[in-house]
């Protein structure tokens, strides 16, 4: 760059950016006018935004100068300040360097590599010539690998109008894969709390756009729910008191699903603890309980049943049974009144019996 500014006409200033970062500074003229009016021989493109690399390691006064900087302690005489107005932002990885500068800077090519960080902006520093432009919480990202690259690329709305009119002149924009959704990749995840088979675990995702995101996640083991019909087609419900929505409920008899047991046999198991019947049992299919949970609910029907024995209930259990026809059960998925309406869909889908007019 210096052999190129001492060998060619390049202007007063001139423009370095990091080939891997990416940022929109939203009003480059007032970038340019600051650099000339401080009479600055580098401006640093600073971002506040939280989460960055070497977040808030440059330093700046309440003129705009950067009195410190945490990347380059290990190159320079300054040290870091104790108290000072101003603000502390991350690099961009763009700096205005004042050509003049540049000509001047005692470098030949055989000095070998000259590093932006590691000299000149140490140097800078200790010369007082080096101010900030505050570009505040504006888009920026350290791309860093191709792969980020790449998924920087499908979304070029991040580039601005312009960013995005060239890709799309130049075929590098492609819409279906600019709407393409792709799984986020989890940074981490914390349990937060966890009791009876259940939890809520924290989760930090990072999003399409690069942004990081916290999430919590409701932990909870995997339930089955039984759609049971006696020889008479007359559906066995349970009959019991919720406290979430504080209400006495009739249910689908249900629960957990233990360990190496597959959904029918807990339907199975789950049936005849509290009710006292048992039938033939199937599998019907599997289904995501909510877009905020890792539970999975499980249907299965259960025909021609019989009452075998008595209930077998837990401590906290206080259940009673009842038996309804088909065309009261479909009103009662109608009123909503009840946990598992999807599940009490999915069971006379699968047997044949959603209409109206099926009572056999």
């Amino acid at each position: 760059m210096i052999k190129a500014i001492r060998k060619y006409n390049c202007g007063k200033n001139i423009l370095v950016e990091n080939v891997d970062t990416i940022l929109l500074v939203d009003n480059f003229d007032k970038l340019l006018k600051q650099h000339n009016e401080t009479n600055a021989l580098g401006t640093i493109v600073l971002t506040t935004k939280k989460g960055v690399p070497n977040e808030g390691a440059f330093y700046v006064d309440e003129n705009g100068k950067v009195i410190f900087s945490r990347e380059a302690r290990n190159q320079s005489s300054v040290k870091e300040p104790n108290n000072w107005t101003g603000f502390r932002g991350s690099s961009t990885g763009a700096i205005i360097f004042s050509t003049d500068f540049l000509k001047q800077y005692n470098w030949r090519a055989g000095d070998g590599r000259l590093s932006i960080y590691k000299d000149l902006v140490p140097e800078l520093i200790e010369m007082g010539g080096l101010y900030a432009y505050d570009n505040e919480n504006n888009f920026f990202m350290d791309v860093g690998t191709p792969d980020k690259y790449k998924q920087i690329k499908r979304h070029p709305k991040i580039f601005g109008a312009v960013g995005a009119r060239y890709l799309k002149n130049n075929n590098n924009y492609d819409d279906k894969q600019k709407n393409e959704i792709k799984p986020w990749e989890e940074v981490s995840r914390e349990v937060m709390f966890e009791k009876f088979g259940r939890g809520i675990e924290k989760v930090i995702f990072r999003l399409q756009n690069g942004e990081e995101q916290d999430y919590y996640i409701k932990k909870e083991n995997n339930v089955v729910a039984i759609v049971a019909l006696t020889e008479n087609n007359e559906i066995i419900l349970t009959k019991q008191f919720r406290p979430g929505p504080k209400k006495v409920l009739l249910e689908l008899p249900g629960g957990y699903i233990d360990k190496n047991e597959k959904p029918e046999q807990a339907g199975a198991r789950e049936l005849l603890e509290e009710t006292g019947y048992t039938g033939d049992a199937q599998f019907v299919t599997s289904l995501v309980d909510c877009g905020y949970s890792v539970r999975e609910k499980n249907c299965v029907v259960i025909t021609n049943c019989k009452k075998v024995a008595g209930q077998n209930l837990d401590g906290t259990e206080f259940i009673n049974v009842e038996l309804i026809s088909l065309k009261e059960f479909r009103e009662l998925l109608r009123s909503g009144q009840n946990t598992d309406i999807e599940i009490g869909y999915l069971g006379l889908d699968y047997l044949g019996l959603l209409g109206d007019g099926i009572d056999k």
